[in-house]
């Protein structure tokens, strides 16, 4: 074995010995230490799971790479947002004073926990506990620090059309236009008018697609946009009923919401600049 080896070895045993240091986790929280205490864990770690898929992967922006808890004295909201898109769900949960932030490695490995769970806010963590079978289980992140973008002011107030579209017949729209959507501009095709909802997109090398399907129900004057439709997919195949779409104009961020969830999605669509490429409408 030569020396650079045997330093290699031995510093390896090193960095084994120093995870196993019980002193290592002496900052994690302690009962003894609770700030805040909700009682709608379960509610809360569910908006976790269901709000994450939105939060921003690129780590040139931070804070975007987290889901955002705010509370008040009737309500929860778990948002997350990435700069093109904002997943937001409110809770019927009393938490004055609540605001951290989850990060989104710890949100994805969130587990399922069965039962009454309850949360704890402990300073600079989070926590869930629950008890099954006699069993206590704990659950806790290191929550980030500093401050959340505030996304309530670019919810837009009203809105000018409106259609109501089942869940199933939009998914397979939606998938079946995903393949020949272009692979540079990933772009859709969406229209919407009291005939129904048309999907359009075209690929040089597969050629285009066109499909129709009827509405449930349509209020406002007609609109065509563009789209990714993989954006509208991440929130639609998880939708447990019809699927209701908001739309001011063809450049204006819309509403996506199930009927069966206090659940909100909303989107840019994509414009064309002056050069052919697609940018996202609110940017």
């Amino acid at each position: 074995l030569t020396d650079k080896t045997i330093g290699l070895k031995s510093a390896r045993r090193s960095a084994s010995l120093k995870l196993l240091d019980p002193s290592r986790f002496s900052s994690w929280p302690r009962i003894k230490d609770v700030k805040q205490k909700l009682s709608c864990g379960k509610p809360i770690l569910d908006a976790i799971k269901a709000v994450r898929f939105c939060a921003s992967a690129d780590l040139a922006s931070p804070e975007l790479y987290n889901i955002h808890l705010i509370g008040s004295e009737d309500r929860v909201y778990a948002e997350a947002a990435d700069g093109h898109r904002l997943a937001r769900v409110c809770l019927n949960c009393a938490a004055e004073g609540l605001d951290v932030m989850i990060p989104l490695k710890a949100a994805l490995k969130m587990p399922t926990l069965e039962g009454k769970v309850l949360s704890f806010k402990f300073g600079n963590f989070f926590a869930f506990i629950t008890e099954e079978s006699g069993v206590q289980k704990t659950v806790s992140c290191r929550t980030a620090n500093g401050s959340y973008p505030d996304l309530a002011g670019i919810l837009p107030k009203a809105f000018k059309t409106k259609a109501v579209v089942g869940k199933n017949e939009f998914v397979r729209l939606l998938q079946s236009s995903v393949p020949f959507s272009d692979p540079n501009y990933k772009e859709t095709v969406l229209s919407f008018s009291e005939k129904g909802c048309s999907v359009g997109a075209e690929s040089g090398s597969l050629g285009r697609f066109d499909a129709s399907a009827r509405l449930k129900s349509f209020v406002g004057p007609d609109l065509t946009l563009l789209v990714d439709a993989r954006m509208i997919l991440d929130f639609a195949v998880s939708s447990e009923d019809n699927i209701v779409l908001e739309f001011n104009s063809k450049v204006d961020p819309f509403r996506i919401r199930s009927n069966s969830k206090g659940f909100i999605y909303l989107m840019w669509p994509l414009v064309r600049n002056d050069a052919g490429a697609n940018k996202v409408g609110g940017e």
